[in-house]
């Protein structure tokens, strides 16, 4: 799935952050650039969240983890 993933993401043009689910596996990812920004974060209760700005966290209560490369 990864490759798959990787291949479908090196066809992309321009800036974009996506996040796709495959069962109970999240992935997230942006473009080589950088220009769109997403960020990964903790919720109290142990889950993830990814957001396109790091104040969305707050909102929810997640705690900033790091920017998403």
């Amino acid at each position: 799935v990864e490759e798959q993933i990787s291949e479908a993401l090196s066809r992309l043009k321009g800036a974009f952050s996506v996040i796709i689910t495959v069962g109970e596996t999240l992935y997230a990812a942006r473009d080589p650039w950088g220009f769109r920004p997403l960020v990964l974060g903790r919720l109290p209760d142990g889950g993830w969240i990814v957001a396109s700005e790091s104040c969305a966290l707050d909102l929810v209560g997640g705690r900033y983890e790091r920017d998403i490369e």
